[in-house]
């Protein structure tokens, strides 16, 4: 079963994204868990390709793998692979029902045992297995005989267009960001990652947008403060001194468009139970690495919630902004790229559409002044990098 299962994943993509989300290593042999590793980097470097070139994988176990009998046997097993003959469909099918008894078996226990720290995951992996079960019919939207000039229309049309704040990003972005599409944030700590998703909410916010803010790092009313300073264009003093001055023009710029939701630390279930609850227009995680994920690192713990968010985004058809960590790399340093993302610099910018990185050096943090980098692009294509202003005070970007 362990060869037909990886010679599906090499030669179908899309049984690999039906069951990516239940592959363990822990499942396969130490060979079967080495050849799985390569698998899944191979897709995540090429967006595109829809089967694994397996002479690459050959290539990367043999650098990686010491001792010339251990190298032997595992570049046998991938010649095996590549002369195996499977239908992805059926086996694909086939690892979810096993999945399926094993998680529900697990989560009896789990609820029996009264384990509250579990109980979230595996109803999480659940949920997830039915959805899986019937490999992806189940779309979140799908055209067929529609009438393509007025789908075309639509899709270009300013209104299907979210506007993000400050004005330059959205001239960037062709003139906004549209329902389903996934947003990372990243800047290292103090820089303005949550001045940055503040202004984007609340530009969101008073277009008529309803935005759901989650936070799992700042208490939840100093977000609360921090919006309404941004919206009022009020310092925080100035918001403790006249609260109802305060309110009334928040309220007027969209504070009504802007639930504040504070988790600790939260997970991808309980995200997605707000989501429902609330049904926003955009939704801002602050921060991802934070939230809680099953997982055996680091590196795979962010790749997993990143992924989560971006899923939660298309199937409920909204505009997801997540926040994260820059790398000791970005320190200092103006324009930033993917390989500046603390702990994931492949799986984080794979998850999204777009990633947002702000940058400064000691100059600009003198003058209150940031760079902006648009390190990946798929909404317009254009990369690159600009000054803005920030007005701390304030809680405000503007731009130069």
């Amino acid at each position: 079963m362990e060869l037909k299962l990886l010679a599906s994943l090499a030669k179908s993509r899309e049984a690999y994204e039906t069951v990516e989300h239940f592959l363990s290593s822990k499942d396969l042999s130490p060979m079967g868990a080495e050849i799985l590793k390569d698998i899944i980097q191979f897709y995540e470097n090429d967006e595109e390709a829809t089967s694994v070139d397996l002479s690459v994988v050959k290539s990367r176990v043999s650098r990686r793998v010491r001792g010339d009998h251990i190298k032997d046997k595992l570049e046998q097993v991938i010649q095996d692979i590549d002369n195996s003959s499977v239908s992805p469909s059926n086996v694909a099918q086939e690892l979810i029902a096993q999945k399926k008894e094993q998680i529900g078996h697990d989560l009896a226990n789990a609820i029996l045992s009264h384990d509250d720290k579990q109980v979230p995951f595996l109803l999480e992996d659940y949920q997830n297995i039915f959805a899986a079960e019937d490999l992806g019919v189940q779309t979140v939207e799908e055209y067929k005989g529609a009438d393509l000039a007025s789908v075309i229309r639509e899709h270009f049309s300013d209104d299907a267009r979210i506007k993000v704040s400050p004005r330059s990003l959205n001239d960037r972005l062709g003139g906004g960001l549209r329902r389903g599409h996934h947003v990372v944030v990243v800047a290292l700590p103090e820089t303005g990652k949550t001045l940055l998703s503040i202004n984007i909410a609340a530009g969101a916010a008073n277009k008529g947008n309803l935005v759901l803010y989650i936070g799992n790092e700042e208490p939840t009313r100093d977000l609360l403060v921090r919006g309404v300073s941004c919206l009022a264009g009020m310092s925080t003093d100035q918001v403790s001194d006249a609260p109802e001055e305060a309110e009334s023009k928040a309220r007027r710029k969209g504070y009504d468009n802007i639930i504040f939701a504070g988790l600790d630390p939260g997970s991808l279930w309980e995200i997605n139970a707000l989501v429902k609850k609330h049904r926003p227009d955009v939704l801002v995680v602050d921060q991802i690495r934070h939230v809680k994920a099953r997982s055996e690192n680091r590196t795979t713990q962010l790749e997993a919630v990143a992924q989560g968010i971006r899923n939660i985004a298309r199937a409920n058809n909204l505009l997801a902004i997540s926040v994260t960590q820059g790398a000791d790399s970005a320190r200092n340093k103006l324009v930033l790229d993917m390989g500046d993302v603390d702990s994931s610099n492949v799986g984080i910018p794979g998850a999204c559409d777009v990633m947002l990185m702000m940058g400064s050096n000691e100059d600009y943090r003198r003058s209150n002044a940031r760079m902006l980098t648009l390190a990946k692009n798929k909404v317009s294509g254009l990369h690159d990098a600009w000054p803005i202003s920030i007005i701390p005070e304030i809680t405000r970007i503007v731009d130069q």
